[in-house]
């Protein structure tokens, strides 16, 4: 016969084991089921929270370093350009295509950031539940 300690469910000739008791236990194990998910989902939060700081840090200090960095490059760079040209409004055009760089740079950097959004998070959490959704499904299914 288990005792109350073991951990080991009664056997239905035990007096207590009856109606309460195993609503009780399955409260019990149903409590350790979710709290098991929590902790699981708990864990992919923190790892998601990092990857998504990580990406964050990254896109704001590639948005000072352009626009600091090259500010005072490109500035340097077209006035070097249009006094070789040496016309009125070289400057102007060369600015042009400064700025069309600065925006392909830009747009290739998003499109890191897009892709690195679309990584799938609480992948572990998806497929256990994946998994209790079948079991449940088979269960079901076993007792009608």
């Amino acid at each position: 016969m288990a005792s109350a300690d073991s951990g080991q469910p009664r056997r239905p000739s035990d007096p207590q084991a009856g109606f309460w008791h195993s609503g009780l236990s399955f409260l019990a194990a149903g409590s350790q089921y979710l709290r098991a998910r929590l902790d699981l989902a708990g864990i992919e939060t923190r790892d998601a929270a990092s990857h998504y700081t990580v990406i964050l840090a990254i896109f704001l200090g590639a948005g000072l370093l352009l626009a600091l960095g090259y500010l005072f490059f490109w500035l340097a760079l077209v006035f070097l350009i249009a006094r070789a040209f040496d016309t009125p409004h070289a400057w102007a055009w060369i600015t042009l295509g400064v700025g069309a760089v600065h925006l392909t740079v830009a747009a290739l950097l998003l499109l890191w950031c897009k892709r690195q959004l679309a990584r799938p998070m609480f992948e572990s959490t998806r497929e256990e539940f994946r998994k209790d959704q079948q079991w449940l499904s088979q269960t079901t299914e076993n007792w009608h």
